[in-house]
């Protein structure tokens, strides 16, 4: 496909619907009946551990930015999974959320939830690359827990997406000590990463609001490699800052977690 040469077509947003009022009741007042998701464990070696989701992989190639990452990360001693963009599926969302990889970097679309009639509805989304069928996950869609999107990458294409009430319907034995959003609104409020630290992930980061795909690359580039030399959060988050990103920044959450370094986090 063609990438037409012009601001919005460079931008990771997209346009979300969901059922409204499960989301509602979440937003409110959490869910009165907590589904429970079980995810199917990810098989992974001892030792420091990174993945790399590229959900991205499809709309928005970049083997070099997969390259750079991975390399960085194995020279500092992780063992590193790259997962590509046809693993993403929303059973492989739930698996990757509940493992215990130190580092999870997710290179994925994300964006606001809005209801039929376009309202946001105050939550963002992770998208994954599974094509949206309407008949299918009709229990999770009819609670909230997924949805369709439409990448503004590839506006034609429809798949589905997690939100955060599925994130905190998870049933985790464990959790990844750090994970990192690479997406459009990934820090647009705290509802997602509130729903991951629950589950004991101790530090999040993610675009507060839409991103250029390429400024997302660069971030995360810059990001990872002060993270890796021993930076703070907070250091390695404003590292990023000079970047022409569309007018966002990156963010991380809690906000005791900006002290903290990389090895702090996966030391335990």
């Amino acid at each position: 496909m063609k990438r037409v040469k012009n601001w919005r077509s460079n931008r990771l947003d997209i346009l979300l619907v969901l059922v409204a009022a499960a989301l509602i009741v979440y937003g409110l007042s959490g869910l009165l009946i907590k589904p429970e998701i079980e995810p199917q464990p990810i098989a992974e070696a001892e030792g420091l551990t990174a993945a790399i989701v590229d959900g991205l992989g499809e709309d928005y190639p970049n083997g070099t930015i997969i390259r750079v990452l991975r390399s960085m990360l194995e020279s500092a001693g992780y063992k590193v999974t790259v997962y590509n963009a046809d693993t993403v599926t929303v059973d492989f969302m739930g698996s990757i959320l509940c493992t215990d990889y130190d580092v999870v970097i997710m290179r994925i679309h994300g964006g606001k939830l809005r209801d039929e009639a376009g309202r946001e509805l105050g939550m963002v989304a992770f998208f994954t690359n599974e094509p949206y069928e309407q008949g299918k996950y009709r229990d999770l869609q009819a609670q909230g827990l997924v949805g369709v999107g439409r990448p503004a990458l590839n506006p034609e294409r429809e798949v589905f997406v997690v939100t955060p009430i599925y994130v905190d319907s998870l049933q985790c034995s464990q959790s990844p000590e750090i994970v990192i959003v690479a997406s459009c609104y990934s820090m647009d409020g705290t509802t997602m990463a509130e729903a991951l630290l629950r589950h004991g992930v101790k530090a999040y980061i993610g675009w507060e609001g839409l991103v250029y795909a390429n400024a997302n690359d660069a971030a995360l580039e810059i990001l990872v490699k002060k993270l890796v030399e021993g930076a703070s959060i907070s250091e390695a988050v404003l590292s990023t800052y000079n970047i022409d990103s569309g007018g966002s920044k990156l963010l991380y959450y809690p906000t005791q977690a900006g002290q903290l370094t990389l090895g702090d986090i996966t030391s335990g």
